[in-house]
């Protein structure tokens, strides 16, 4: 129930608008241009189909598609399918049919590029032939004043609004790349300044094992006797405290070995000139 409910994509939504006025406008033209006239009533029911139910028909498909953006696509050849049947059904009026030709291939060209364009002419064509070979050919290329200057309204405003759809889709893009470019800048200034922090840490930690060397030398230093180089009173005291510590915690006893050497400095001393 989600699925059929979500959102369609921008390119969905102004199509289907797009596709309800364009259709609409196409069925008011040819109300104007066959008011007067005896058409079939199987015409007129075909042209209420097509051009005011079939849009909210295929925008409905297009809501339950998987892919909404391909079965609009697609719906771009079947809108000039239907429009070839309609304009033959009507008998190729000249302003209408240069009306509802001229904006479906504006809309094709816009969507798919000059392929649309090829591809929807073809489909015109096998409208009408489709028309034609079913019902025979009728021609009447004649439009009265009103219905002209309708449709010359009209597909105007319908070139017009494609033009201000462009426009407003490139400047929403522009916006979104100036946008990127911005966030970009961004990023390359705050990698920038992690490469820097990375550099004043690692410079820290240099200076923290030379520190650490210097007070291992210090430390040394301070527990060994200057002369002999072996531990001192100091070193003993430490040691001897943290050996007590363990052995208390382990409940072990402790064994200390004391032993006395006479003349110790002459040891020491020949030691070192050795």
């Amino acid at each position: 129930m989600t699925e059929t409910r979500r959102r369609p994509p921008w390119l969905v939504r102004i199509n289907y608008r797009m596709r309800v006025l364009s259709f609409g406008m196409a069925f008011v033209a040819a109300v104007l241009h066959s008011h007067s006239k005896s058409n079939l009533a199987v015409v007129w029911v075909m042209l209420a189909l097509v051009f005011l139910v079939y849009p909210h028909v295929q925008y409905w498909r297009v809501r339950r598609a998987a892919n909404a953006v391909r079965a609009e696509m697609s719906n771009l050849l079947v809108d000039s399918l239907l429009l070839g049947v309609s304009i033959a059904a009507l008998g190729f009026p000249l302003w209408i049919a240069f009306s509802a030709v001229t904006g479906a291939l504006t809309n094709n060209a816009t969507n798919k590029g000059w392929r649309g364009v090829a591809d929807n002419t073809l489909a015109l064509a096998a409208g009408a032939l489709a028309w034609v070979a079913i019902m025979g050919f009728h021609f009447s290329p004649e439009t009265d004043a009103i219905t002209t200057a309708f449709c010359m309204v009209s597909l105007g405003w319908y070139l017009l609004t494609m033009s201000n759809l462009g426009f407003t889709r490139n400047r929403q893009l522009r916006l979104t790349r100036e946008t990127l470019r911005q966030r970009e800048n961004e990023l390359l200034g705050a990698n920038e300044a992690l490469v820097r922090n990375l550099h004043e840490i690692e410079g820290l930690q240099r200076n923290l094992r030379q520190t650490d060397i210097v007070h291992s030398r210090l430390s040394d230093q301070a527990n060994r006797d200057s002369l002999t180089h072996l531990y001192n009173r100091r070193y003993l005291d430490s040691s001897l405290m943290q050996a007590l510590l363990r052995c208390k915690r382990a409940e072990q006893p402790l064994a200390l070995i004391m032993v006395d050497i006479d003349h110790f400095k002459k040891i020491g001393s020949s030691s070192i000139s050795l």
